[in-house]
């Protein structure tokens, strides 16, 4: 069986999507993006592969999930490993920490669903009866989703608790309309609820008003026929249209977006993540620091190759698994540059900025050889600028 990620994530504030064009006498500097260093790189992990990721901020643990059904935590700060726990009998295939109720959920192939207290140990098992592969807490009416091989789920708070004070859940499963088959990626923005699954549809359904007791408040707004394993990554709207298709020259295993960087991170079979900006849908790999600061051994060795990532908002770190077994983290440098672009006059140093606070946005640069340069920032891609000299 080939391991495929939860390959779903959600970009809220692209709307539309535009192809850049660049005219014969448009000067353009190729920038340095926002920087993400790799922090931290764990070796092997274990002897069976990774399956799933997440991080536990409480403990400031990350942990893994692997195809044995273990679970291993391992300190956040230096990578040295913690703890490994099994309990699962087959694959692990999500890992899900519910921030407000400090519970850490897992699922698995074998059909339960655990709950994991802040000291590591189970307090709660479902059995679901089907296997499990991607779960998601919905806040606003205290459910938790999760996509199964006869569809999409979901199991209620359950308003007790158990002896160690944690929230208890309804062992009752309630099953939500939409899908037909096996649902393998689920994510949540704000008031929708989006599902992938193997009977090719992107389903996209919104929180409603309870309209009876043991209903489950959703609503089917958009069913959408898609591909998968076709080495693709589609970007779409919010209420679920296509606007645009990035072709990967491997199965895509992976998806994360960087809101710092406002970047997708793609797993498609390369040592190193592919970056894409949203808006243009334009492979930005090339300009990325993650690659100048990432050991050149990667490049060579396909074994390295970067299967799952997974972003986390709690210290603005992307995590991801590799071939080898292995987890890198990089983390956002906040100290970094956005972009950095040269001077179109190698003999004039800046000595002197100016800028427009409105939209577009002009910088204007000024050195000791008299030249003003006008610095226009373009509307297809904010990473871009181009220049005009100035002769005063």
């Amino acid at each position: 069986m080939q391991h495929q990620a939860n390959q779903m994530t959600v970009h809220p504030k692209v709307k539309t999507l535009r192809r850049r064009v660049t005219t014969p006498d448009l000067r353009l500097c190729t920038p340095d993006r926002v920087k993400m260093e790799r922090r931290l790189r764990v070796g092997s992990t274990h002897t069976a592969a990774v399956s799933a990721l997440t991080y536990q901020p409480v403990r400031r643990e990350l942990i893994t999930g692997h195809e044995d059904g273990s679970l291993k935590f391992w300190e956040g700060d230096t990578g040295k490993h913690a703890e490994t726990v099994q309990h699962h009998k087959g694959w692990i295939s999500d890992l899900y920490y519910w921030h407000e109720g400090k519970i850490l959920f897992s699922c698995s192939v074998d059909g339960q669903v655990v709950l994991w207290s802040s000291s590591n140990q189970p307090y709660d098992i479902i059995q679901v009866g089907e296997p499990v592969f991607c779960l998601a807490w919905l806040s606003r009416k205290s459910l938790l989703l999760f996509g199964s091989g006869k569809g999409l789920g979901a199991l209620r708070k359950s308003g007790k608790l158990a002896a160690n004070g944690l929230s208890l859940l309804s062992h009752r499963v309630a099953w939500v309309p939409g899908h037909t088959g096996i649902v393998r990626c689920l994510n949540i923005a704000g008031n929708k609820i989006y599902s992938g699954g193997y009977d090719k549809k992107l389903v996209v359904q919104e929180v409603v008003s309870l309209s009876g007791d043991g209903e489950i408040p959703l609503k089917i707004v958009r069913e959408v026929v898609s591909g998968s394993f076709d080495k693709k990554v589609k970007l779409w709207t919010g209420d679920g249209k296509l606007v645009h298709i990035i072709q990967c020259s491997d199965t895509v295993t992976g998806l994360c977006y960087v809101p710092q960087t406002m970047v997708l991170w793609v797993a498609a079979g390369t040592p190193l993540p592919l970056l894409y900006e949203p808006k243009s849908g334009d492979n930005v790999t090339d300009y990325a620091p993650i690659l100048n600061t990432t050991s050149a051994t990667l490049h060579t060795n396909r074994e390295s190759t970067v299967q799952l990532l997974k972003y986390i908002p709690e210290t603005s770190e992307v995590i991801g698994s590799t071939k080898l077994k292995g987890v890198i983290c990089w983390r956002y440098n906040p100290t970094c540059s956005v972009c950095c672009h040269h001077s179109p006059s190698t003999s004039s140093h800046v000595e002197t900025l100016t800028f427009t606070s409105k939209v577009p946005i002009l910088i204007f640069s000024g050195g000791f050889t008299g030249e003003v340069v006008k610095w226009e920032q373009l509307q297809l891609n904010s990473f871009l600028y181009r220049y005009t000299t100035i002769n005063s």
